[in-house]
């Protein structure tokens, strides 16, 4: 086997390799030996099949896999010669292939190599915060709004009132979309701008045709200062009804004893989120410290492949909050540019927080799968067992085990930062 490799890049390679005959015939009589083991053909007994008869029927099958165990081999033996390790599956380009040669050229991708930086001591802050009267009203209040009721009136619509009305939408003249029962929130910022004002005044069983001019957050881009025309029947026009804030609500909200304990438990909830984000700047902060202070470079493909997951998410979440496929699909370029550097810095922090487990011999062991699993079932609300076959798949248990490796490794960072009130 001969091999030349070419740097592309501080964590890429291409490598073009030459394999001879004599390791070829070996691997395809390794191929027909182990398969006449095992395949039945007709006319013959088990594992009698003459040679030449499987290498009739066999041959595209023998060719793939013998040109994978080439690879495999030669991979190994040059990763092993130059001291790489690989850390994606190769790209293998103009490869040619006869029963006396195997000629191609590979591109890989490589495990960065840096020094690591300090990890212990990191210097960081916790912030200080407090709760204000203001922030437990305002909490108080949205769980007011779950208990509204919705009245119906007779009278003309006012502004934060609620319709109900079969509607159809043309963009400039085109058909572009229609609803039916659909519920509308009359309010002042309305993100088709004036859409509420046009209907202010309307009654149950009206109709009202009228235009806007839809503006620069319209989530579909396209449709950005284009005109809309809005045909709308109204069949009910509905007044938002709350409960009073007293002791009565109170044990509405939770069978709380009175308005006073209901407000504690409010401020409780609070300090609880504001320590959770408290404790999220302090690791904020401890990440971006090993970042700046671990500087290196990685293969593209690596980055590309974990960017790819981030827009694929971030579409997903789209779709969710209500667009449809298609226009979250259409944000996709924008999505590249915004996560980019978010994917090439998470990458990086992966290489360095496993770094950091190879040094200090960070494991897992049964009992933390088994607490992962227990944690996941209740979360979910699903059976133990369900959980478990989900990560019986191979890409999924090892993400799991990356997962519960890196939160290991920066608990251990975290536990002995130095970590001062600000």
């Amino acid at each position: 086997m001969e091999y030349t490799v070419k740097k592309t890049h501080p964590c890429e390679r291409e490598i073009a390799i030459l394999i001879g005959e004599e390791f070829i015939c070996s691997a395809k009589n390794e191929y027909y030996d182990e398969i006449a083991k095992e395949v039945v053909v007709p006319g013959y007994r088990k594992g009698k099949a003459p040679r030449e008869v499987l290498e009739t029927q066999f041959a595209d099958k023998a060719k793939e896999a013998v040109i994978r165990q080439l690879i495999s081999v030669a991979l190994k033996k040059i990763s092993e010669a130059e001291n790489f390790k690989i850390i994606a599956y190769p790209k293998v380009n103009d490869m040619q292939y006869s029963d006396t040669e195997l000629k191609l050229k590979i591109e890989v991708e490589l495990d960065p190599e840096f020094i690591l930086g300090n990890y212990k001591g990191i210097k960081a802050k916790r912030p200080a915060f407090e709760i204000k009267d203001e922030e437990v009203s305002e909490t108080i209040e949205k769980i007011r709004e779950t208990f509204a009721s919705f009245i119906p009136v007779s009278r003309e619509a006012r502004m934060n009132d609620y319709l109900i009305a079969d509607y159809q939408v043309e963009i400039e003249g085109k058909p572009n979309e229609e609803h039916k029962d659909e519920w509308i929130f009359l309010h002042e910022h309305h993100i088709l701008g004036d859409f509420s004002q046009k209907l202010i005044g309307i009654k149950a069983d009206e109709d009202r045709k009228f235009s806007v001019t839809l503006g620069i957050d319209h989530p579909n881009q396209e449709l950005r200062g284009k005109q809309a025309q809005f045909s709308i029947k109204v069949k009910e026009v509905k007044e938002k009804s709350m409960p009073e804030v007293n002791d009565e609500f109170a044990k509405l909200a939770g069978e709380y004893k009175d308005l006073e304990v209901l407000k504690q438990a409010v401020r409780e909830d609070i300090k609880r989120k504001k320590e959770q984000e408290q404790e999220g700047a302090v690791e904020h902060e401890i990440l971006n410290y090993l970042i700046q202070n671990n500087v290196f470079d990685v293969s593209r493909g690596v980055v590309e492949r974990h960017l790819d997951k981030l827009v694929h998410d971030a579409i997903n979440r789209m779709v969710q909050r209500g667009f449809t496929k298609e226009q979250a699909e259409k944000e996709h370029a924008n999505l590249v540019k915004e996560f980019h550097d978010e994917a090439e810095k998470q990458v990086r922090l992966s290489f360095i927080l496993d770094k950091i487990a190879q040094k200090e011999n960070v494991q897992i062991n049964q009992q933390d799968l088994n607490e992962r699993f227990d944690r996941m079932a209740r979360q979910y609300h699903a059976p133990i067992d369900k959980i478990k076959e989900h990560f019986q798949k191979e890409e999924n248990f090892e993400s799991l085990i990356e997962q519960i490796i890196n939160e290991k490794v920066f608990k251990l960072i975290k536990d002995n930062a130095e970590i001062t009130n600000a």
